[in-house]
């Protein structure tokens, strides 16, 4: 009887020991958690995590810096027809080093259920596999470091596509942003709005586009012109004088080898200016 009271004071003792030492570490876990969590999420939300997987083993390759996922990536991710960038006014200037591009937050609030703006960069130079990714912090303004890895890949500023885009319950929908160089003089206004650039995975000898939605005309803009594989297709747009919240953009390329048109349309939501 005595062994069987103090086995079941040592057994009480050991419970209390364990309860103790667990509440200790679940303690410092909930006390990690957030942080752990909030990284997890940045990363998530900034990088591409099928093209982490295509990273480039060296210095310049696709990888998080400080909030900025950039850099190469080994195995193209190519596609038909896309889009590449959509620029209220192309970068011209030759960057140097220092260079800071600045990307300004479009008004979207009529549009979008979230003010959660995605940012996307890619290389327009055919054979190039750069891109970076991502979005708007509490700040109105992202700042990407040139030296980081554009300087070091030789990328200038025209042999740069930018774009914004957000993933909707309707899919992609593409976003016209401003971007500018840091300390740059303001630049002229040009005579169209914005300037889309596409890219074929084929070589292309005509190219023809228009707009679609309310009040808008549906007339092709037809241009006969050839264009390599992977070669930047611009395309310069002046929207209509009422923005509509979403207007399409169809564009429509034939291929050098083939007579069937390649066709794709792009959701493209119009910033509101700034209040």
């Amino acid at each position: 009887m005595k062994n069987t009271s103090v086995l079941l004071r040592q057994t009480s003792l050991n419970k209390r020991y364990y309860r103790l030492y667990s509440l200790r570490y679940l303690r410092l876990f909930l006390l990690l958690m957030p942080s752990y969590f909030s990284s997890t999420l940045a990363l998530s939300s900034t990088c591409d995590t099928q093209l982490l997987k295509r990273a480039d083993s060296g210095a310049n390759g696709y990888r998080d810096r400080s909030g900025i996922c950039e850099g190469l990536y080994e195995s193209p991710v190519s596609a038909d027809f896309e889009l590449v960038s959509m620029l209220n006014a192309p970068l011209i200037e030759h960057f140097s080093k220092d260079d800071v591009i600045q990307i300004m937050q479009p008004n979207l609030t009529q549009q979008m259920s979230t003010s959660s703006i995605s940012i996307r960069g890619l290389a327009l130079k055919p054979r190039l596999y750069y891109r970076m990714d991502t979005t708007f912090d509490a700040s109105a303004t992202i700042s990407w470091p040139v030296n980081e890895v554009l300087s070091t890949i030789k990328l200038d500023a025209q042999e740069l596509g930018i774009y914004g885009w957000q993933e909707t319950n309707k899919g992609m929908v593409y976003i016209p942003v401003d971007a500018k160089i840091a300390n740059s003089p303001a630049k002229t206004a040009a005579a169209f709005d914005t300037q889309v650039i596409v890219r074929a995975g084929v070589p292309i000898k005509k190219i023809a586009w228009r707009l679609l939605g309310e009040g808008v005309s549906d007339k092709y803009v037809n241009e006969s012109k050839s264009y390599a594989v992977g070669a930047p297709i611009p395309i310069l747009i002046t929207w209509p004088s009422t923005l509509p919240q979403i207007i399409k953009l169809e564009v429509a390329a034939k291929p050098m080898t083939s007579n069937e048109w390649i066709i794709q349309i792009f959701n493209i939501a119009l910033p509101r200016p700034a209040l």
